[in-house]
């Protein structure tokens, strides 16, 4: 391997390294959080709880609603060619949990909210990030990646 291409290689993991870094400190904290109020709910069977839980919900699928991240996931993917098995694979479960989510934008956005496929808290709580993002200006994310 020259040194040139050794370096586009180090960078490139480097990049991947930071980016995923960057995305599981704003998700491991939420994600924290959704499971011990969801532990709480389950336990206490309060409305309290199980609202805690909801709202962090919401707060996740908002955050895994960012086509952009998405994009950069499937981009430093194929930067690293396979270079490195774990970072890859770590990779491709965060490219996995945003595309599922861009899914879930298309049907609130396509459906009204009343698909089939969502219901109850569920379907609110992809309702409500969705207006959140209209709030924000983001609704471009409903467009096809």
């Amino acid at each position: 391997m020259s040194d040139s291409s050794s370096t586009s290689s180090q960078t490139a993991h480097s990049a991947a390294g930071e980016f995923l870094a960057a995305i599981i400190a704003r998700l491991e904290p939420l994600q924290l959080d959704f499971n011990r109020a969801g532990w709480d709910a389950s336990v206490s069977g309060a409305e309290a709880d199980a609202s805690r839980r909801v709202g962090f919900d919401t707060q996740l699928r908002s955050l895994l609603l960012d086509a952009p991240s998405l994009r950069a996931a499937r981009t430093h993917r194929v930067a690293l060619a396979g270079s490195d098995a774990r970072l890859d694979r770590q990779l491709e479960v965060l490219e996995l949990m945003l595309a599922a989510n861009q899914l879930e934008l298309y049907f609130v956005g396509h459906s009204g909210g009343s698909s089939s496929l969502l219901s109850g808290r569920y379907a609110s709580n992809c309702s409500t990030a969705t207006m959140a993002l209209s709030r924000s200006g983001a609704t471009r994310l409903a467009a096809p990646l």
